[in-house]
């Protein structure tokens, strides 16, 4: 029995859903599984065995005992009808279709064909939300260019059984993510005596801290450590702080339109000179994380309290009136769902499809901010799709702002990176 044999007839039989299976298959162990089951791994001194429930142990003839019998970077090619929603010939690795195993054939079937790179759950809830329905009450009445809850449901525990994974797959420490990279001193003393002359000005300062992290990038390509190391908070920030350069704060008078800027890395160490400002700011931030969180509370509670009583009460209340919006390929999927106003009426905009005659145009959005309605009450056009399901809920949603001024406040307690936008005057700010 061949490897690729073995993991497609294990999967079939479902071992993936077992976590002795995976762990056995992804890395070195020794001896049979806890229990015997079909299909189950054994590695001995001889070599990989199946257990096959017919015929006993089966020696899977292209393993090596020297490592795990599958590696999650391994290339494999799979032709059409391996796997359940595989509907043509592919190349991949055994990490992407273990993967693919867990999240969506197992969840979905057939519906979500194979994806052959890295996704995230947010990739697969942007299909989902574009065929979306509650489970029929007849099995039999359930449709293939449909999702339901059912479905998501198993995707949503899938997602969290990954979680247990973690120590198997990611990571978290290599000898390329917990060091500087090769010549970086170098190369960073070579930036800042290029820009010796700018190192006040926030631009130049973001110029040297996104040049430094492009050449860490270059240096860890291809380590391991990348799949723990998965968000620019990760590499533009904790990291670049940790051993490339810990950036610029504000200087320590308190004064926010000026900068002071710490050459050295939190592994190199402090400088004298840099002293007075990164304490100020660390005894700012400990304060504002107490001080600022109680004021983020105190305005939940106040808008919550100041918006109790509005509530969804009729379909229409037939404003002529809205917000308007420049259609871009930005903000085009924030307005699905919501309604527009044409010369015959509201416009419901179902999906992305609706808007595309739209695109580069400006177009007025129906909004609470024009509701015609008296005293506190909206109604569901206005208000939109998402909130018009919780009719006499509003006030949570209100309340959001008050969440976004203590996110803000707790975010700035742990510092920032300083980054930098190009803004188009004519169309960004519409």
């Amino acid at each position: 029995m061949k490897k690729l044999e073995y993991f497609l007839k294990a999967v079939s039989l479902m071992n993936y859903r077992r976590l002795d299976w995976i762990i056995s298959c992804f890395s070195v162990t020794v001896g049979d599984a806890p229990e015997a089951y079909n299909y189950s791994l054994s590695q001995t001194p001889g070599g990989y065995y199946a257990w096959v429930d017919d015929t006993g142990k089966v020696l899977i003839e292209d393993g090596n005992v020297q490592e795990p019998l599958f590696k999650v970077d391994e290339i494999v090619n799979l032709v059409k009808g391996d796997l359940v929603n595989l509907t043509t010939d592919v190349k991949t690795t055994y990490g992407q279709m273990l993967a693919n195993v867990i999240l969506l054939c197992d969840s979905f079937g057939g519906k979500i064909p194979y994806i052959n790179k890295e996704f995230a759950v947010q990739d697969i809830e942007d299909i989902l939300t574009k065929s979306f329905f509650d489970d029929p009450e007849k099995i039999e009445d359930k449709q293939n260019d449909r999702f339901y809850v059912s479905e998501y449901k198993r995707f949503h525990d899938s997602c969290f059984f990954l979680t247990g994974l973690t120590q198997l797959f990611t990571w978290a420490a290599t000898e390329k993510n917990i060091l500087p990279p090769d010549g970086i001193a170098q190369y960073k003393t070579q930036l800042l005596e290029q820009y010796k002359d700018h190192l006040d000005d926030p631009v130049t300062i973001a110029k040297i801290e996104s040049l430094l992290v492009e050449f860490d990038a270059k240096w860890r390509q291809g380590d391991p450590g990348n799949r723990f190391l998965i968000s620019k908070k990760s590499t533009a920030l904790v990291r670049k702080q940790k051993v490339l350069m810990y950036g610029a704060e504000t200087i320590s008078t308190g004064d926010g339109s000026k900068l002071e800027l710490h050459e050295n890395s939190l592994y190199e160490g402090w400088q004298p000179k840099s002293f007075t400002t990164m304490c100020t700011t660390a005894r700012f931030k400990s304060y504002a994380r107490g001080a600022e969180t109680a004021l983020g509370g105190v305005e939940v509670k106040w808008l919550l309290r100041a918006s109790g009583n509005i509530n969804v009460t009729v379909d229409d209340c037939g404003s002529r009136i809205g917000v308007s919006r420049r259609v871009t390929e930005a903000n085009i999927k924030s307005l699905v769902g919501f309604s527009i106003v044409t010369p015959k009426g509201p416009r419901v905009i179902q999906s992305e499809e609706d808007l595309g005659s739209y695109l580069g145009s400006t177009v007025m959005v129906r909004s609470p901010m024009y509701c015609n309605l008296d005293h506190t009450d909206y109604c569901k056009v206005c208000i939109g799709p998402k909130l018009s399901t919780t009719p006499y809920a509003l006030s949570s949603a209100v309340s959001a702002y008050g969440s976004a001024f203590l996110l803000s406040s707790l975010g700035a307690a742990h510092s920032k990176a300083i980054d930098v936008a190009t803004m188009d005057l004519a169309t960004d700010l519409q």
